[in-house]
């Protein structure tokens, strides 16, 4: 059985788990939607199976939709998540977050293809972080 995942937002985020989600065989895309043309062009240049929506509310009503990604900007999330599980959709959103530079005081600790700075420590104190979300199951 796959699921049916309805994208709203095509910016990077969203192309990523698209391009994530197209290489395996229990996703499916039921249906993407950005309210920027050229999102929408860039996702169809980038070769991605991209079946536009006329607009949010379509594509998490659609049939062809079980679960919705939200790949938009902060302010938006709340709204199309309600919409989502109003609908009695299932809801994962995203946000690009990341620490973009480290500074003279800190020494990096550990690092993963994706993210550069995913632990640092403080050189003159004890004081450490990770970039890490463990409201998820896969941070």
């Amino acid at each position: 059985m796959s699921t049916r995942v309805g994208f709203i937002g095509l910016g990077i985020m969203g192309r990523r788990m698209l391009t994530a989600m197209t290489a395996h065989d229990r996703f499916h895309v039921g249906g993407v939607w950005d309210p920027d043309p050229a999102q929408f062009a860039a996702a169809t240049a980038a070769g991605l199976p991209v079946t536009a929506a006329g607009n949010a509310g379509d594509l998490i009503a659609a049939p062809t939709t079980d679960l919705v990604y939200i790949a938009c900007p902060p302010a938006h999330h709340a709204d199309y998540a309600q919409a989502a599980m109003t609908a009695g959709k299932a809801v994962w959103m995203s946000h690009g977050d990341t620490i973009q530079s480290a500074g003279d005081r800190t020494c990096i600790t550990c690092s993963t293809e994706d993210v550069k700075f995913a632990g640092f420590a403080f050189e003159d104190e004890p004081t450490w972080g990770i970039q890490f979300h463990p409201e998820v199951y896969h941070s």
